[in-house]
Protein backbone atom coordinates (compact mmCIF):
# COMPACT_ATOMS: atom_id res chain seq x y z
CA UNK A 1 0.00 0.00 0.00
CA UNK A 2 1.16 3.35 -0.94
CA UNK A 3 1.98 6.27 1.79
CA UNK A 4 -0.65 8.48 1.01
CA UNK A 5 1.28 11.64 1.29
CA UNK A 6 3.61 10.16 -1.91
CA UNK A 7 0.40 10.40 -4.16
CA UNK A 8 0.02 14.01 -6.16
CA UNK A 9 -3.54 14.03 -5.58
CA UNK A 10 -3.95 17.79 -7.33
CA UNK A 11 -1.88 16.45 -10.16
CA UNK A 12 -3.93 13.69 -10.82
CA UNK A 13 -7.49 15.85 -10.70
CA UNK A 14 -5.50 18.76 -12.89
CA UNK A 15 -5.07 15.15 -15.06
CA UNK A 16 -8.66 14.25 -14.70
CA UNK A 17 -9.99 17.22 -15.63
CA UNK A 18 -8.06 18.00 -18.51
CA UNK A 19 -9.08 14.40 -19.98
CA UNK A 20 -12.50 15.31 -19.28
CA UNK A 21 -12.37 18.49 -20.89
CA UNK A 22 -10.70 16.79 -24.07
CA UNK A 23 -12.69 13.74 -24.09
CA UNK A 24 -15.32 14.72 -27.07
CA UNK A 25 -17.32 11.41 -26.99
CA UNK A 26 -18.73 11.94 -23.43
CA UNK A 27 -21.89 13.80 -23.75
CA UNK A 28 -22.60 17.20 -21.57
CA UNK A 29 -24.20 16.21 -18.58
CA UNK A 30 -22.17 13.75 -17.54
CA UNK A 31 -19.33 16.16 -18.64
CA UNK A 32 -20.64 18.07 -16.16
CA UNK A 33 -21.42 15.72 -13.17
CA UNK A 34 -17.79 14.30 -13.71
CA UNK A 35 -16.45 18.36 -13.28
CA UNK A 36 -18.86 18.65 -9.89
CA UNK A 37 -17.12 15.57 -8.50
CA UNK A 38 -13.13 16.49 -9.84
CA UNK A 39 -14.04 19.71 -7.93
CA UNK A 40 -15.89 18.36 -4.80
CA UNK A 41 -13.24 16.07 -4.37
CA UNK A 42 -10.50 19.16 -4.61
CA UNK A 43 -12.23 20.51 -1.60
CA UNK A 44 -12.30 17.22 0.22
CA UNK A 45 -8.60 17.01 -0.57
CA UNK A 46 -7.80 20.90 0.99
CA UNK A 47 -10.11 20.36 3.59
CA UNK A 48 -8.55 17.30 4.67
CA UNK A 49 -4.97 18.58 4.08
CA UNK A 50 -5.49 21.63 5.94
CA UNK A 51 -3.65 21.62 9.53
CA UNK A 52 -3.02 24.10 12.61
CA UNK A 53 -0.14 24.64 10.36
CA UNK A 54 -1.48 25.72 7.59
CA UNK A 55 -5.11 26.63 7.70
CA UNK A 56 -7.02 28.86 10.68
CA UNK A 57 -7.25 25.61 12.85
CA UNK A 58 -5.79 26.11 15.95
CA UNK A 59 -3.64 22.97 17.37
CA UNK A 60 -5.56 22.30 20.54
CA UNK A 61 -8.20 21.29 17.71
CA UNK A 62 -5.95 20.05 15.31
CA UNK A 63 -6.79 15.93 14.32
CA UNK A 64 -3.48 15.60 12.20
CA UNK A 65 -1.15 17.00 14.82
CA UNK A 66 1.27 14.87 15.77
CA UNK A 67 1.53 14.43 19.83
CA UNK A 68 4.81 14.01 21.36
CA UNK A 69 4.71 12.06 24.64
CA UNK A 70 7.06 12.88 27.39
CA UNK A 71 8.58 9.82 28.47
CA UNK A 72 7.04 8.56 32.41
CA UNK A 73 8.82 9.10 35.13
CA UNK A 74 6.47 7.36 37.59
CA UNK A 75 6.67 10.35 39.73
CA UNK A 76 3.49 11.71 40.92
CA UNK A 77 3.16 15.67 39.73
CA UNK A 78 4.42 18.02 42.30
CA UNK A 79 7.33 18.41 44.47
CA UNK A 80 8.97 15.16 44.87
CA UNK A 81 10.30 13.97 48.36
CA UNK A 82 13.76 15.51 49.70
CA UNK A 83 13.58 18.44 47.72
CA UNK A 84 14.19 21.86 49.32
CA UNK A 85 11.18 23.00 49.52
CA UNK A 86 10.55 27.17 48.99
CA UNK A 87 7.80 27.68 51.86
CA UNK A 88 6.33 30.86 53.39
CA UNK A 89 7.51 31.16 57.04
CA UNK A 90 5.91 32.83 60.22
CA UNK A 91 7.44 36.20 60.71
CA UNK A 92 8.40 37.52 64.58
CA UNK A 93 6.41 40.51 63.96
CA UNK A 94 3.53 40.64 61.93
CA UNK A 95 1.91 44.04 60.91
CA UNK A 96 -1.57 43.30 62.41
CA UNK A 97 -2.39 40.79 64.69
CA UNK A 98 -6.19 39.19 65.03
CA UNK A 99 -7.75 37.54 67.86
CA UNK A 100 -10.12 34.63 67.01
CA UNK A 101 -12.19 34.44 70.02
CA UNK A 102 -13.85 30.60 70.65
CA UNK A 103 -17.87 31.17 70.19
CA UNK A 104 -19.10 30.56 73.71
CA UNK A 105 -22.52 28.66 72.45
CA UNK A 106 -20.15 26.19 70.62
CA UNK A 107 -18.70 25.17 74.36
CA UNK A 108 -20.83 22.46 76.46
CA UNK A 109 -22.57 24.02 79.20
CA UNK A 110 -20.71 24.09 83.24
CA UNK A 111 -17.28 23.05 82.31
CA UNK A 112 -14.26 24.91 83.17
CA UNK A 113 -11.44 25.80 80.74
CA UNK A 114 -7.91 26.35 80.84
CA UNK A 115 -6.83 28.81 78.11
CA UNK A 116 -3.68 27.48 75.89
CA UNK A 117 -1.46 29.09 73.49
CA UNK A 118 -3.38 30.98 70.77
CA UNK A 119 -2.56 29.18 67.43
CA UNK A 120 -0.58 31.51 65.10
CA UNK A 121 -1.73 31.58 61.78
CA UNK A 122 0.12 34.51 59.57
CA UNK A 123 -1.51 35.58 55.97
CA UNK A 124 1.04 37.66 53.81
CA UNK A 125 -0.58 40.22 51.74
CA UNK A 126 0.29 43.12 49.78
CA UNK A 127 -0.31 46.91 50.39
CA UNK A 128 2.27 47.75 48.16
CA UNK A 129 4.46 46.67 51.26
CA UNK A 130 4.46 43.62 52.46
CA UNK A 131 1.08 43.61 54.83
CA UNK A 132 1.08 40.81 57.90
CA UNK A 133 -1.53 39.77 59.37
CA UNK A 134 -1.34 37.04 62.07
CA UNK A 135 -4.93 35.33 63.52
CA UNK A 136 -4.13 33.97 67.55
CA UNK A 137 -7.36 31.47 67.32
CA UNK A 138 -8.23 31.06 71.16
CA UNK A 139 -7.39 27.20 72.28
CA UNK A 140 -9.26 26.27 75.62
CA UNK A 141 -8.93 23.14 77.38
CA UNK A 142 -11.44 21.28 79.78
CA UNK A 143 -10.60 19.45 82.85
CA UNK A 144 -10.90 16.32 81.12
CA UNK A 145 -8.60 17.11 78.70
CA UNK A 146 -10.71 18.39 75.76
CA UNK A 147 -9.48 20.85 73.51
CA UNK A 148 -11.59 23.47 71.73
CA UNK A 149 -10.05 25.83 69.11
CA UNK A 150 -12.22 29.22 67.94
CA UNK A 151 -13.13 29.27 64.19
CA UNK A 152 -10.28 30.80 61.76
CA UNK A 153 -10.72 32.07 58.63
CA UNK A 154 -7.45 30.97 57.63
CA UNK A 155 -6.59 27.56 57.56
CA UNK A 156 -3.15 27.26 57.24
CA UNK A 157 -0.27 28.12 59.41
CA UNK A 158 1.03 30.52 56.79
CA UNK A 159 -0.47 31.59 53.20
CA UNK A 160 -1.11 34.51 50.87
CA UNK A 161 -3.71 36.57 51.10
CA UNK A 162 -6.45 37.51 48.81
CA UNK A 163 -5.19 40.57 47.03
CA UNK A 164 -1.76 38.44 46.65
CA UNK A 165 -4.48 35.94 44.92
CA UNK A 166 -6.34 38.15 43.29
CA UNK A 167 -2.72 39.24 41.96
CA UNK A 168 -1.71 36.23 40.63
CA UNK A 169 -4.85 35.35 38.92
CA UNK A 170 -4.88 38.46 37.30
CA UNK A 171 -1.62 38.34 36.32
CA UNK A 172 -2.17 34.60 34.76
CA UNK A 173 -5.14 35.72 32.66
CA UNK A 174 -4.67 39.11 31.55
CA UNK A 175 -1.06 39.60 31.69
CA UNK A 176 -0.93 42.60 29.15
CA UNK A 177 -3.55 44.55 31.28
CA UNK A 178 -1.31 43.84 34.53
CA UNK A 179 1.40 45.82 32.44
CA UNK A 180 -0.49 48.70 31.60
CA UNK A 181 -2.00 49.01 35.07
CA UNK A 182 1.48 48.47 36.75
CA UNK A 183 2.87 51.21 34.63
CA UNK A 184 0.01 53.16 35.66
CA UNK A 185 0.39 52.81 39.15
CA UNK A 186 4.03 52.90 38.82
CA UNK A 187 3.46 56.43 36.90
CA UNK A 188 0.99 57.87 39.49
CA UNK A 189 3.60 56.60 42.50
CA UNK A 190 6.36 58.55 41.06
CA UNK A 191 5.25 61.28 39.96
CA UNK A 192 2.86 61.91 43.08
Amino acid sequence: MKNLKAIDVSGSLASAREHLSSNATMDQSTKSIMGLLITIIELLVARFGANSKNSSVPPSQDPNAETKKRPSTGNKPGGQAGRTGKNLSQVENPDEIVEVKIDPKQLPAGVSFKELAPEKRQVFDIRLTVHVTEYRVQVLKDSQGRVFKAVCPVQAAVQYGASVRGLVTFRTFSWYRLNASLIFLHTKLVCL
